[in-house]
């Protein structure tokens, strides 16, 4: 019998934006596939008492107008029903309606949109995917927090003590990036408009190895040059491309999530249209953190990576963010397998170690989370042969034509932007944009800068770019 080393040569991941399990996948749950969803009487109750129950009815734009915070302070609410839990107290997932009304301006029925969960019908590719393959139920974000640490867990194992969106702690992470390199297995890490890991030092270094757009991953598809590690991620802002009008497809509120869903199903083409990469690859479809939407159930603890604890707010990154949505793709996987096991962020770069880089996992090489983290490669088959069968998508539908009024920055968007002001700054004069970051007010601007940075850092080539 194969080992998943000896059949698994692409491990593929494919990280969204801000959406919890039950948001995207609960109403998958059924008789015949017995997901940990949902049932359909879940409630949280809002600020007068009243109970919100979840409905199915999420529109893929304008039910989260006002973003949900996921900032800590806020995800504590979320899961405890208060900011400042007790040391032995265990979340309840009780807080998310009363959360949201700060945000909703104290608009209780808008706050109730906080529970509206898909139609699996409304989300044809990822529901498609999710059955035909595998769909873990467990998958939990490293840290219950906003994007930036839940990304860096993702690449390094650790924020370091990090609970914020700030990008000046990025640099000097060890990422496992370079453990690979170091045991020579090539790595890349693909993207459309911008990518949050370009501040890791040792990647910028090496930046024409290791950066690389979209349409290089499809291309190293075609020609069966894909790299052993992928990391893709989405189109954070919209743009103006020439004449073109390109959404973001992060799925972001209150990003379209069908522009996403078209991203999700472009990648596994890819991947799909030649055999010889097919028949060697895994998928892994996650997102970041749950957003502020509503899940129902409580993260468990976990080990620390580091010891390294934040003092304001504190914590000490013993327990799991919410869950996220994570389907895992492969020739070697069963219609309608569902995955119990608990798996968070490191599960991914364990993963790649224990598949491409052995010397390197279990050693805490990449922290004490990633060393203890489950793996997901056992999810394979390797007695089947690999299958050739395609699943027949419903046309996702077409994304909406851009607003009238581009919509103003959010949170992310502003960080974002600091952190390409900052590693803009460091460029030669004459290699830098001549825009103004501090002139940037809405996200179609700040889509044209953070492109334009992001190409004046990696210049042009990326993986395998002499061929």
């Amino acid at each position: 019998m194969p080992l998943p080393s000896e059949l698994i040569k692409h491990l593929v991941v494919l990280m969204m934006e801000n959406r919890s399990f039950d948001h995207m996948l609960g109403h998958m749950k059924s008789p015949g596939y017995p997901i940990e969803g949902l049932e359909g009487t879940e409630t949280n109750r809002d600020s007068t008492g009243e109970p919100a129950r979840v409905t199915n009815d999420a529109r893929y734009s304008g039910d989260l107008t006002d973003d949900p915070s996921h900032d800590f302070e806020d995800v504590m609410e979320q899961m405890f029903g208060t900011q400042t839990p007790g040391a032995a107290q265990e979340p309840d997932m009780s807080g998310f309606v009363i959360n949201y009304e700060r945000f909703t301006h104290g608009n209780i029925a808008k706050a109730a949109g906080i529970m509206k969960c898909f139609d699996p019908a409304r989300l044809p590719v990822l529901t498609t995917l999710a059955r035909e393959y595998a769909v873990c139920d467990h998958w939990y974000s490293s840290v219950p927090g906003p994007t930036l640490p839940n990304r860096v867990f993702v690449h390094a194992g650790t924020s370091r003590g990090r609970l914020d969106l700030s990008p000046d702690f990025i640099a000097p992470f060890h990422t496992v990036y370079e453990v690979l390199w170091k045991n020579e297995v090539e790595s890349a890490l693909f993207y459309h408009d911008w990518s949050s890991a370009l501040g890791f030092g040792f990647l910028l270094k090496h930046q024409t190895q290791f950066y690389a757009t979209i349409d290089r991953f499809v291309e190293l598809c075609n020609k069966d040059r894909l790299p052993s590690y992928s990391f893709i991620e989405p189109r954070y802002n919209p743009q103006q491309d020439g004449g073109a009008f390109l959404p973001a497809n992060d799925q972001h509120p209150d990003h379209d999530v069908a522009a996403g869903e078209f991203l999700i199903k472009r990648v596994y083409e890819a991947l799909r249209a030649n055999d010889n990469v097919w028949q060697r690859s895994m998928l892994v479809i996650i997102y970041d953190e749950h957003g502020g939407l509503y899940d129902h159930v409580p993260p468990p603890r976990c080990v620390s990576p580091d010891g390294i604890v934040c003092s304001s707010p504190a914590f000490d990154f013993t327990r799991l963010g919410p869950r996220v949505p994570a389907v895992i793709i492969s020739p070697y996987i069963s219609p309608g397998t569902i995955v119990h096991d608990p798996f968070d962020h490191t599960s991914a770069i364990a993963t790649a170690m224990k598949l491409f880089a052995p010397n390197a996992w279990p050693s805490d090489v990449m922290g004490k989370r990633a060393q203890n983290a489950n793996t997901f490669e056992g999810v394979m088959d390797t007695t089947m042969s690999p299958r050739t069968d395609t699943p027949n998508f419903t046309a996702p539908p077409v994304t909406a034509a851009p607003a009238a009024a581009p919509a103003p920055l959010s949170s992310l968007q502003r960080q974002a932007l600091a952190h390409a002001a900052e590693l803009e700054s460091q460029l030669p004069h004459d290699k830098r944009t001549g825009i103004d970051p501090k002139s940037i007010q809405d996200e179609h601007q700040a889509g044209t800068y953070l492109r334009e940075v992001s190409s004046k850092l990696t210049q042009k080539g990326g993986p395998s770019a002499d061929d």
